[in-house]
Formats: C-alpha cells, sequence, structure tokens
C-alpha cells in the first residue's frame, strides 16, 4: 500500500503530451469507455465476456458513489481523428467514515495502444492535485503490487510505500 499527503506532491517530469485533456469523466455517461478500455487492459486474464459483466457493475457503483458525492472517475481523453478516445483512467473517492479526509484510488490504467508516454504519471498527478484541491482530501492511499512497474510511476509524484496487504482470489 501506498501513502500520499498533500505535501509530497511532485509534478511529473515531463509535461502532459500535446492532443490529451484530463477530465472529470460523467458517470454513467462515459462508463462504457470507462469499460471497454478495462476490457482490453485486462489481456485476457479473465474470461472477457464474464469480466465485461463485472467491470459494468463497478462501474455502475462507482457512478452511485460519484452521484453521492463521494468523489470521481478521471480520464486522460485524446483526439484521434475527430473521435474523443479515452487513453486511460482512475477513480479517486473519499473514505465516508474517515473524518480525516481519507482518499482511496481505484483502477489505475492505461490502454496498451499508449503506454510509455507518461500518460499514468500526468493522470495519477492531477488526479492527486484534484483530490487535495477540490474534495479536501488530506491522505490518499494506492494498493498496488510491490512488483509492479507502476509502482515507480506512482512513487514519481509522491506516494510512499507503506502497509503491506494481501488478496487472494478464487481460481475459475
Amino acid at each position: 500500500m501506498l501513502t500520499h499527503s498533500g505535501d509530497q506532491l511532485r509534478e511529473p517530469t515531463n509535461a502532459l503530451p500535446p492532443g490529451f485533456e484530463f477530465r472529470v469523466l460523467e458517470l454513467p455517461r462515459d462508463s462504457a469507455a470507462v469499460v471497454d478500455k478495462q476490457v482490453v487492459v485486462d489481456e485476457r486474464r479473465h474470461e472477457p465476456a464474464g469480466y465485461r459483466v463485472f467491470a459494468e457493475r463497478q462501474m455502475a457503483r462507482y457512478a452511485a458513489m460519484q452521484r453521492a458525492g463521494l468523489g470521481h472517475w478521471f480520464g486522460l481523453v485524446a483526439n484521434v481523428d475527430g473521435r474523443r478516445v479515452l487513453a486511460a483512467s482512475c477513480g479517486l473517492f473519499r473514505d465516508p467514515r474517515s473524518r480525516d479526509g481519507l482518499g482511496r484510488f481505484q483502477y489505475v490504467s492505461t490502454h496498451p495502444a499508449w503506454r510509455r508516454r507518461g500518460l499514468c504519471t500526468a493522470l495519477v498527478h492531477a488526479a492527486c492535485k484534484h483530490g487535495f484541491e477540490a474534495m479536501d482530501l488530506r491522505t490518499l492511499v494506492m494498493v498496488a503490487d510491490p512488483h509492479d512497474v507502476a509502482i515507480g510511476v506512482y512513487e514519481s509524484v509522491g506516494f510512499r510505500r507503506g502497509a503491506s496487504t494481501w488478496q487472494f482470489e478464487r481460481p475459475a
């Protein structure tokens, strides 16, 4: 688990590439684009049709949380041949039981076609900034595989490693 407080926020070393826009997504209107990207990002680790149903249900829950004022889903959108394409996205939601301004990131991901361009770093930085400034969060939490390459991305904007967590998954 990684944690972040506002005083740790570091600017990305590279600016967001031209042609990309950071947006607060409107759920459920933008949910289909998020689910489509999540299914591609899953890279067939799960059965695609079943995973799509799971992702759709998750996004419906996040849409309800967004309507309740608990957080937002964010995206980096590119304009490709006149079409708006979701290149990367993540959620950031507050813990409604916390009196200390605790927020947790959800499903940070970049479409495989858009990787290695600094988009994830730009997305996480912008979402952190939004969380601290617009959502009045004081501490952000990111649960991630400590051996994943993305850990370096999160640390580059100021996240620090903390407690370990365990996850069990039942085989299909």
